[in-house]
């Protein structure tokens, strides 16, 4: 992976823009600004050398002008049967204090395989609640999370 250096030009809230001279890093990169070690995601681009990245760790003190790099090319979830039974945080480590070692780290974002030559979905599934099965009837295989 090629380290990229940018300059916050802008930051509101959790949302930053970023300016890079050269190439800019690709959506989902995670950065790290120098001064704070502030963490943020690639969002958008928003024209050749700027993008727009949302903050995943506290963004107090981090100013224009700062210097910010790319530290990985992606967001990744570390996978082990030692996971298992514990807690962790945005970034994969644990919060128990306990020893952790990932055998394997699979990316967040996936990149989508691809539908075109799928068949339609026939089969709806009932949920037994009827404003569901009303408005939003479930065919199998979809996918849905309630809140």
């Amino acid at each position: 992976m090629k380290t990229l250096s940018g300059i916050i030009t802008t930051i509101k809230g959790g949302v930053a823009e970023i300016f890079f001279e050269t190439n800019t890093p690709l959506p989902h990169s995670v950065l790290q600004s120098q001064k704070n070690k502030a963490l943020f995601e690639v969002i958008e681009q928003k024209d050749p050398q700027t993008i727009r990245a949302i903050a995943l760790s506290p963004v107090e003190g981090v100013e224009r002008g700062e210097k910010i790099t790319q530290i990985a090319a992606q967001l990744e979830v570390s996978l082990s049967k030692k996971i298992l039974g514990r807690m962790f945080d945005l970034f994969g480590s644990p919060i128990d204090a306990k020893p952790f070692s990932p055998t394997e780290k699979l990316p967040v974002f996936k990149t989508e395989k691809s539908t075109i030559l799928e068949e339609p979905q026939e089969k709806i599934i009932e949920t037994g609640i009827k404003v569901i099965d009303l408005l939003v009837p479930l065919g199998q295989g979809d996918k849905m999370g309630f809140f």
